[in-house]
C-alpha cells in the first residue's frame, strides 16, 4: 500500500497520516491495533484523545483494486453536493473532507485532491463499516 499523491504543508501531512494510520484496520476489515479506545465524538471529555466522528456503511464493494481518497472542499454544502456513493463528509483541521474509496484516480470532483492511499487489501464479505477517527 502507498500513498500516491499529497499535497499542502506539514500540519496537512501529519493530519493525513494520522487519519491514515488511524482508519487503516478498519478499513481492511481488520480488528484495530491501538492502544486507545476511539469513542464517539459525543462522548468526548477533553482536548486529546482518539474520537469517532463519523462512520458510515460502505456497501458492496468491487472486487477491483481500491483506493482510500481523502480531498478538501471550500464548504460543507459544496463537499456534500459533490459527495458520491462510498464516500464521508467530515469537518477536522479547520477544513471540510470527502473521504471516497473507489478505483485509482476516482477524485471527488469540486475538490482538492490531498491524498490517494492504496490500493487497499481486497474486501470481505462481511466486515464492519470503517469509522473516520480523529483526535
Amino acid at each position: 500500500m502507498s500513498i500516491t499523491r499529497v499535497t499542502g504543508g506539514p500540519l496537512t501531512l501529519i493530519a493525513v497520516m494520522t487519519l491514515a494510520l488511524g482508519i487503516g484496520a478498519a478499513a481492511r476489515g481488520e480488528e484495530p491495533r491501538m492502544l486507545a479506545t476511539c469513542l464517539p465524538v459525543s462522548q468526548r471529555t477533553g482536548p486529546v484523545g482518539c474520537w469517532i466522528m463519523a462512520q458510515e456503511a460502505l456497501g458492496p464493494l468491487p472486487q477491483t483494486p481500491l483506493f482510500w481518497h481523502l480531498s478538501t472542499f471550500p464548504n460543507r454544502a459544496a463537499a456534500e453536493a459533490a459527495k458520491g456513493p462510498g464516500a464521508t463528509v467530515m469537518e477536522a483541521l479547520d477544513q471540510v473532507w470527502v473521504f471516497s474509496i473507489g478505483a485509482a484516480r476516482a477524485w471527488t470532483p469540486g475538490g482538492k485532491s490531498v491524498a490517494e492511499i492504496g490500493p487497499l487489501p481486497p474486501s470481505r464479505a462481511s466486515r464492519p463499516a470503517p469509522s473516520r477517527r480523529g483526535g
